[in-house]
């Protein structure tokens, strides 16, 4: 019984041994600002620089509260604040500082980058300041945060400032005994940003950080398909207007080519009635070869052929005139009643 017993406790301090490593783990893995909501306690503290430059400690209820529950400077002997300074210092080692950097300090850059970069906006915004900024990702204390979407890029809004310019308020505060965890540059937990150690910063120096390389990736990638899109789209255009031309030339050249048989056609029409005699010629030929006899009742003229109806007796007369005249008898004499007759006939064309 007693070899289970003690074989029970083992097992508890070894589970509880797992739960403290756990627990130490998951604290050094957190942000400060999320350790303090996981550890239950809201309770805050807050520093914030006057004109002279000296910093003032808060302790409030809830981040950022207008309620104080103490408060002591930072800068010179603690005198009558020694007793609320113990607070404030017994209160930083449980839960991360704030410190709110004086306006003068603080950069502020807006920037446009693609959507798929909010997915780790923090490391796309730490991979793009060297190239918006003159300075290194590792000089600053920066924060950002969205302020515009449109269609698929995203404005961002980004906070900054300098560690050096950050330094003497760091040691100040590490001298005082409440040293500074979190930059706020406004008065929320949402709009804070972690300050880092430099051992951490130097460390992360010397590697590649996988989650800031794909975020790189995802970035080109965003850029190089939107590129991509946008080029694509202007050569669909392109192709577009280019066949549009070629249809609008092959229109052109059909009807100019239409232009030109009609105009041939024309020609050939123009030429053929130059070479045909006029009326006014056919009728006086017709009557200067018709005898006086003829008694002519009916003349008509059509498609290079006549046709004449006169006195039947004069029909040899007719045949001899037309003949001496250059016409030829196409048909006829043919009786169309009584004692008239008709001859059709045409024009002799000249031998070649």
């Amino acid at each position: 019984m007693s070899a289970a017993v003690a074989g029970l406790n083992a097992a508890g301090d070894a589970l509880r041994r797992g739960f403290r490593w756990w627990g130490q783990g998951l604290a050094m893995a957190l942000p400060a600002s999320v350790l303090a909501l996981v550890l239950g306690d809201r309770r805050s503290v807050h520093l914030e620089a006057d004109e002279t430059d000296g910093l003032t400690a808060r302790l409030t209820p809830t981040p950022f509260a207008a309620k104080v529950l103490a408060e002591a400077p930072l800068n010179g002997a603690p005198g009558d604040h020694g007793a609320a300074l113990k607070i404030i210092r017994a209160a930083a080692r449980s839960r991360p500082v704030a410190f709110t950097p004086p306006p003068d300090l603080v950069l502020t850059q807006e920037v446009t980058v693609p959507e798929a970069a909010l997915e780790n906006l923090r490391q796309a915004v730490s991979f793009g300041i060297p190239t918006w900024t003159p300075f290194e990702a590792d000089m600053l204390v920066h924060h950002a945060d969205v302020v515009g979407r449109r269609g698929e890029q995203a404005r961002v809004r980004i906070r900054m400032v300098l560690r050096d310019a950050l330094e003497p308020f760091l040691e100040t505060a590490r001298d005082a005994g409440v040293p500074i965890r979190l930059v706020a540059f406004d008065r929320s937990l949402q709009g804070c940003a972690e300050l880092g150690e430099p051992a951490k910063r130097a460390s992360a120096a010397k590697k590649i950080d996988l989650a800031l390389l794909s975020s790189a990736v995802a970035l080109a990638c965003a850029l190089l398909g939107t590129l991509h899109l946008q080029w694509s789209s202007e050569l669909d255009r392109l192709d577009a207007d280019i066949r549009a031309e070629i249809a609008q030339q092959a229109k052109q050249r059909a009807v100019e080519q239409k232009l030109a048989e009609m105009g041939e056609r024309r020609r050939t029409v123009l030429t053929k009635r130059a070479a045909e005699p006029r009326l006014a010629e056919i009728v006086a030929a017709v009557a200067n070869a018709l005898p006086e006899t003829a008694e002519v009742s009916e003349f008509t003229w059509a498609a290079a052929q006549g046709r004449i109806v006169a006195s039947k007796a004069a029909a040899p007369e007719i045949k001899a005139a037309f003949d001496g005249a250059g016409m030829a008898i196409v048909s006829g004499p043919t009786t169309v009643g009584g004692d008239r007759v008709a001859f059709e006939f045409a024009l002799r064309k000249p031998a070649p």
